[in-house]
C-alpha cells in the first residue's frame, strides 16, 4: 500500500495522490487526495475528465490497485478476527 501511494507521489501528473489513511478500528486504506481535499470516485473522475486517455487510464489502473489492496487488507483483517474467536470458542 504504501508502495502505491509513493508511486502516485513520484507520477509527472499530480492533481491526487494516494494517501494511507486509517480507520478508527485501526484498519489502513488507500485515498486520493488533491491539494483542496479528500476526493471520492465521481469527483476524481470529473478532475481527471479533461485529461488525456493515457493519464485518465493511469489513474484508472492505479485507483483499482488501491481498491484491490484495501479489500485484500480487509479480508485478512476479518479472516484473524475469525480465527481468533474460533480460537477462544467453547467447544461443542
Amino acid at each position: 500500500m504504501g508502495d502505491l501511494a509513493a508511486l502516485t507521489a513520484r507520477s509527472h501528473f499530480k492533481p491526487a495522490v494516494l494517501v494511507l489513511a486509517k480507520r478508527e478500528g485501526g484498519a489502513m486504506y488507500l485515498r486520493w487526495r488533491s491539494p483542496g481535499g479528500f476526493l471520492n470516485g465521481p469527483t476524481l473522475a470529473q478532475l481527471l475528465a479533461g485529461e488525456p486517455g493515457d493519464v485518465r487510464r493511469w489513474y484508472a489502473e492505479a485507483d483499482a490497485q488501491a481498491a484491490l489492496l484495501t479489500a485484500q487488507l480487509s479480508a485478512a483483517r476479518y479472516a484473524l478476527r475469525l480465527a481468533q474467536r474460533i480460537e477462544h470458542a467453547e467447544p461443542v
